[in-house]
């Protein structure tokens, strides 16, 4: 038996999405040949079709745009539009082809197959394909149907191809026949299925932490949920609201303005998307005020995992979970006074809590879990597990020897009208008989054509009695012993168009389970990672590395010069890429081995050639990018991943007086380093009297001397000023200078106009404002952490007069390249404070150093001992991960910890069993006192590598990419080379680890 289901967009987080691909799998689990439609898309669909909720390999994944009929005989129906949906929320347009291929679907189903429709747009398509069906069929409900009448009449209009409606809320029932003539008996309620995430909560905490869960909007109706807290904050401040959903609409900015008019900040946080293990992990309780649900997905996720609720009676689905006065309550709808004393009576009771939330959990295992919904599926469409496998008829068929390339279009025009298309196409050696043939509104017209050398030329005139019209768009094809082969099609503006859709691959002609090679020179670099061209017009189902694991990937459409082409941007850590498709076609992209030092290498010698006096309108822009190519060529080339940030909310908003050009003058401006969403105060003891300190916005906004007379100003007129900042045309990067010298280097193509220009306009915005400050004022002296993030402020302190300083903010060696170019700068800083002397490196670019001690906490050694102490560092968290296994492995008797990097979670190591199961601890925070009481460190590029020797650790350094970067500290005899994970010992710590530190 065949599950087919479809799904509209399968890229979104919401409850909907998450239902379609947890029924998938669960269905396929279960045995059942399960089959999952994306049926909404542009360009393929293959964007929409990336489902961000993990899919099981069981499930067979199509787009319905990248599907063919016939092996792609009727290619051509994708220009003729077939059905077109505007609704407020959703609008999609269909091509005749689209129907065809639903059609073809269907028709390939029997009587024991069963399709979903989890929308009512869906049903309609199945309705207007005219297919004939013979499986039976289900429309599941996910919303109040007498409220939604755009989905209730699409319902009614596809009624006829439906059999049951399946709702997710027993409640639902009545009034869903009621509005739809459906009789009792055809509605069966199956609810959604939920997989609790395995999530260990914290118990001990000082606040009370409440939390709403869904994106802002009038349904979801958080306003009451907020106001409700509002109301206790007087007397209970340890009281917390967490809305957890995206917050960009009008309706989020309204929240957003609501909290921070009613100074409700500290209280009431909006923290965005994020994943359960995050919302749930500080929760204490869940709160529900929306106006109407389904049946929403928090109150299974809340309740497995011992979560009480306190919800409003909203229509569908709070009283199907919730019990009041059993596992939470339920509060009349918007009764704000009740559901305050509810949350205060939970909050005040903490056995009580305990008490409701083990009666959730008891209800969801008992009620809602995976087995008791696939009972309830087995009940109604069967047991047999047959297995109807399809998958391969959907795929365009290229056996064809004929593989046409446009070799010439010209568009000829005689007094200013457009007459005829010139054009002349390759045909390769091999070829049968040959007609070319132009599709359009009008019709199908084959063209005169003449063939010689291989190569076919026409002229396509257009009828006399248009020559005054505008030019129709059309598609040009050839037919090869009946078969189409795609040329290229035009717009409406006349401009050639090339649609992969239709084009053909050379190499997809072999057996679906042959291997085929991708050439890492077909390739393409950006700033988003390493894009891979598609080589096949279906969904891509996984990518793996070289040792099976799965990496990120993204799926993206790019257009240049009329040409659509789909690529994966991959990132992470690999050697290989294999890319996976539905047919069990696979490919292989052999990435070229080169380390961090090499890239570096290699950098510096363009570097030095030609990059460094390049510029755009005056603005050298390798200064600008560099550290951002080595960065993303790191990345490209699978050494380093991401930096997974976690996000951080800036409070940009000010509302006090103080203006930076209305503050005295100072003889010294010092710009406060922020990090890790608090000031870093780097600088502090270099502030006196004499220095205005511009101050950068936190998570909770500005500090109080941003606001009393003070000499701390906030940079908030700066960032209103910059706003209003753009680049013209001539100061934009609009050529392939730079990028045809990486790929001359590195044999790959790039594409970095975007990063080029988003630093071109950073440096622009800083340039402007700080040219003008610096030039109405008698200053001496201005002080920038991490000065290389900040060219345009360099640039117009020194043409002002003004002597810059530098200040190390982490570990600088050669090899780093912040500071690693091969010749002084253009906007280098005349000074540097570094920690001491020890980081005085003559290859740096600094006519001066000067020295500012780094303060090494006195904080006492931590209580948690260890043999061995793993100093993280996020961009290598994968290879790191396999290091620390193998090392405890090899060493079961040791106590090993991993002391995270501030940027990481343990929850990013949760994958990684076997480091659970061999007992290594993951602590994020409290690096220096782990250090303390750590017997040996082990590291690749960490400041805290340095920390720990400073303070008479032994330290190793792993063998991983980015460990050339402390190759000074190894020739020192500072740190040794992990050579042999048996040969790791405690060794005598050369003097030179006490200068490290030490300013004098």
């Amino acid at each position: 038996m065949s599950v087919l289901l479809f799904s509209n967009l399968l890229c979104g987080v919401s409850g909907l999405d998450k239902s379609v691909v947890y029924s998938a799998n669960s269905l396929a689990k279960d045995g059942y040949d399960v089959h999952l439609i994306n049926v909404v898309g542009r360009h393929g669909g293959f964007c929409e079709a990336t489902p961000k909720f993990e899919l099981s390999d069981k499930v067979k994944l199509y787009s319905l745009q990248s599907m063919y009929i016939d092996g792609g005989a009727h290619a051509t129906d994708k220009f003729e539009e077939g059905y077109n949906l505007k609704q407020k929320f959703l609008t999609a347009t269909f091509s005749k082809h689209d129907l065809h291929v639903i059609r073809g679907i269907l028709e390939s189903l029997c009587a024991s197959d069963t399709v979903i429709f989890t929308h009512p747009l869906q049903s309609v398509l199945a309705y207007r394909s005219n297919a004939k069906l013979r499986a039976r069929t289900l429309l599941q409900i996910h919303g109040n149907y007498e409220e939604e009448v755009h989905n209730l009449d699409l319902l009614i209009e596809s009624k006829v191809v439906i059999d049951y409606l399946q709702v997710v809320s027993e409640a639902m029932i009545p009034g869903l026949s009621r509005v739809s003539g459906f009789p009792v008996e055809q509605i069966v309620f199956i609810p959604n299925i939920h997989l609790p995430a395995l999530i260990e909560r914290e118990q001990v905490k000082d606040k009370f932490a409440v939390c709403i869960v869904g994106s802002l909007q009038v349904r979801k109706n958080q306003l009451d949920a907020i106001k409700a807290i509002e109301g206790l904050l007087e007397d209970h401040n340890d009281l917390e609201l967490h809305l957890w959903g995206g917050v960009n609409n009008d309706y989020g900015k309204y929240i957003r303005k609501y909290i921070e008019n009613k100074g409700l900040s500290k209280n009431i946080i909006l923290n965005g998307l994020g994943t359960e293990a995050e919302i749930y992990k500080n929760c204490d309780l869940v709160v529900m005020t929306s106006v109407s649900e389904g049946f929403p997905y928090i109150m299974m996720e809340a309740g497995s995992q011992g979560i009480p609720l306190v919800v409003y009676d909203f229509k569908y689905g709070a009283k199907d979970f919730v019990e009041d006065g059993v596992n939470g309550y339920v509060v009349p709808w918007g009764d704000i006074e009740e559901m305050s004393k509810c949350i205060l009576m939970l909050k005040n009771n903490p056995n009580l809590l305990l008490e409701y939330g083990a009666r959730c959990k008891e209800k969801f295992h008992s009620e809602f879990s995976e087995d008791s919904i696939l009972r309830r599926y087995q009940d109604l469409i069967g047991v047999d597990r047959a297995e109807n496998f399809f998958a391969s008829d959907w795929v365009r068929n290229i056996s064809s020897i004929v593989k046409p390339k446009l070799k010439k279009h010209e568009r000829v025009t005689i007094f200013n009208r457009h007459v005829f298309d010139y054009i002349e196409v390759e045909l390769g050696e091999e070829r049968g008989s040959v007609e070319l043939f132009s599709y359009d509104s009008r019709g199908t017209f084959k063209r005169k054509s003449k063939i010689k050398n291989g190569v076919l030329k026409a002229k396509l005139f257009r009828p006399l009695s248009e020559l005054a019209l505008p030019s129709r768009k059309y598609i040009l094809s050839i037919i090869s012993n009946g078969e189409p082969h795609y040329i290229l099609n035009t717009k409406m503006n006349g401009n050639v168009e090339f649609l992969p859709q239709f084009d053909s691959r050379e190499y997809l002609s072999g057996k679906n389970d042959d291997l085929f090679e991708i050439l890492f020179s077909e390739c393409k670099i950006s700033y988003d990672g390493l894009n891979i061209k598609l080589p096949s017009f279906e969904i891509l189902r996984g990518v793996t590395n070289e040792r099976g694991d799965f990496i990120r990937h993204q799926v993206n459409f790019k257009s240049s010069a009329g040409k659509h082409e789909y690529y994966v941007t991959v990132t992470g850590e690999f050697e290989s890429i294999r890319l996976s498709f539905n047919s069990g076609r696979e490919f292989l992209v052999n990435v070229p081995r080169l380390t961090i030092a090499e890239i570096l290498s290699r950098l510096d010698s363009i570097e030095s050639e030609m990059l460094l006096n390049y510029h755009v309108n005056g603005v050298y822009l390798w200064e600008l990018v560099k550290v951002s190519v080595f960065e993303v060529l790191a990345e490209a080339f699978g050494l380093w991943g991401k930096h997974f940030s976690r996000p951080v909310s800036f409070k940009k908003h000010y509302p006090g007086s103080k203006k930076i050009s209305k503050s005295p003058s100072f003889e010294n401006v010092i710009f406060e380093f922020t990090r890790k969403g608090d000031i870093d105060e780097k600088t502090a003891a270099l502030q006196d009297a004499s220095s205005l300190v511009i101050e950068y916005p936190q998570s909770y906004g500005y500090t109080l001397k941003s606001y009393i007379e003070s000499n701390v100003y906030p940079i908030s007129e700066f960032d209103r000023v910059s706003e209003k900042i753009s680049l013209r045309a001539c100061e934009k990067y609009c050529e392939d200078f730079v990028e045809g010298i990486l790929e001359e280097e590195f044999g790959v193509r790039f594409d970095f106009s975007g990063m080029f220009n988003q630093r071109l306009l950073k440096f622009k915005k800083e340039f402007s404002y700080w040219n003008k400050f610096f030039r109405d004022r008698d200053v001496k002296s201005t002080v920038i952490p991490s000065a290389y993030w900040s060219s345009g402020i360099v640039h117009a302190a020194r043409i002002n007069g003004v002597k810059v300083y530098d200040v190390q903010y982490a570990l600088i060696t050669p090899l780093h390249p912040n500071y690693g170019f091969t010749n002084r700068r253009h906007y280098c800083p005349d000074a540097i404070y570094v920690w001491s002397k020890y980081w005085r490196y003559e290859s740096f670019p600094y006519k001066e150093y000067h020295y500012l001690p780094r303060l090494m906490s006195e904080g006492e050694a931590s209580d948690i001992d260890s043999d061995i102490l793993i100093l993280s560092q996020p961009r290598i968290g994968d290879r790191l991960a396999r290091f620390t296994s193998k090392l405890a492995k090899h060493h079961p008797d040791k106590k090993i910890i991993v002391a995270l990097h501030p940027d990481e979670s343990a929850d990013n190591y949760s994958c990684y069993e076997e480091l659970s199961l061999s007992g290594v601890e993951f602590i994020v925070g409290k690096t220096l006192s782990l250090i303390k009481s750590a017997k040996i460190c082990i590291g690749v590029y960490s400041t805290s590598m340095y920390e720990a020797v400073a303070l008479g650790k032994p330290v190793y350094v792993a063998p991983l990419p980015g460990s050339e970067i402390v190759d000074s500290a190894l020739k020192e005899g500072l740190f040794r080379r992990v050579e042999s994970l048996s040969d790791i010992s405690e060794y005598e710590i050369p003097d030179i680890s006490k200068e490290i530190f030490d300013a004098v």
